[in-house]
């Protein structure tokens, strides 16, 4: 499901700033895929989820451009915010990022 409508009312300031914090996402992501003493179990999952960053970073461009149309940024916004979870979900099944414990017991 996509995090804006076609037809959002977010003004152009505020696809700015989600195309902005989308590309501090990627690179948030990427630390960690690029992280020498995170020990790889499947180092292609993690290339994979390297070259979605690149194919991402590159959407973001356009939409940045300042002759992006506001229909453009909106759909680089919901394919980033789907390319940053893929991505994160990619290294986090093919690498051995510490796990957090499941909790005991209690609500759920």
């Amino acid at each position: 499901m996509p995090i804006l409508p076609g037809d959002t009312r977010a003004t152009d300031e505020q696809l700015a700033a989600l195309l902005r914090n989308h590309r501090a996402g990627i690179e948030e992501a990427n630390s960690l895929i690029l992280n020498p003493e995170l020990p790889a179990r499947e180092p292609l999952g993690l290339l994979t989820a390297r070259d979605l960053g690149a194919a991402l970073v590159s959407l973001l461009d356009l939409a940045e451009a300042p002759e992006a149309s506001r229909t453009l940024k909106i759909h680089v916004i919901n394919a980033s915010y789907d390319g940053i979870l893929a991505m994160i979900d990619l290294v986090k099944s093919h690498s051995a990022l510490p796990k957090v414990p499941r909790a005991q017991g209690g609500a759920r």
